[in-house]
């Protein structure tokens, strides 16, 4: 039985978030996820974040509806919303990484994020976005 959700989703910052900013918001995230018991991942690259949290299908629903209402994001796009036998990420609250568009324009095979093609892309493959997440955590 498949008993974790895990959601992986796309969005923009509304606002620039500073390092204090940032710091707050993944303070604050970690500490709401290890009391609901959602683990994950979260990628930034300039202005737009990557996540992926995983947990019981309320909890995920509940985290869901606080990503769509929290007004410092927009441009919420679902890249992935499965059901899987255990956590990918059992012992991160939220793992981080952040990235400069610039070193990954360097590598082979890059997609823009903020280009609609590269989002469909990414779409069909959301396994491959899976393993980048999973090879960051690995290498923590």
């Amino acid at each position: 039985m498949k008993n974790i959700r895990q959601l992986i989703v796309k969005r923009n910052v509304a606002l620039p978030l500073g390092d204090n900013d940032l710091n707050f918001l993944l303070l604050k995230a970690r500490n709401l996820n290890s009391k609901h018991m959602v683990t994950g991942a979260l990628i930034c690259i300039k202005d737009n974040f990557i996540q992926l949290v995983e947990g019981t299908s309320n909890d995920i629903e509940e985290l869901k509806k606080n990503i769509e209402d929290d007004k410092r994001s927009s441009n919420l796009f679902i890249l992935s919303d499965i059901h899987v036998q255990s956590r990918s990420f059992p012992d991160w609250s939220l793992g981080f990484k952040s990235f400069s568009v610039m070193d990954l324009k360097k590598e082979q095979g890059f997609l823009d994020i903020d280009d609609s093609t590269s989002v469909e892309k990414i779409l069909s493959r959301h396994q491959a976005l899976f393993q980048v997440m999973k090879v960051i955590h690995d290498s923590e």
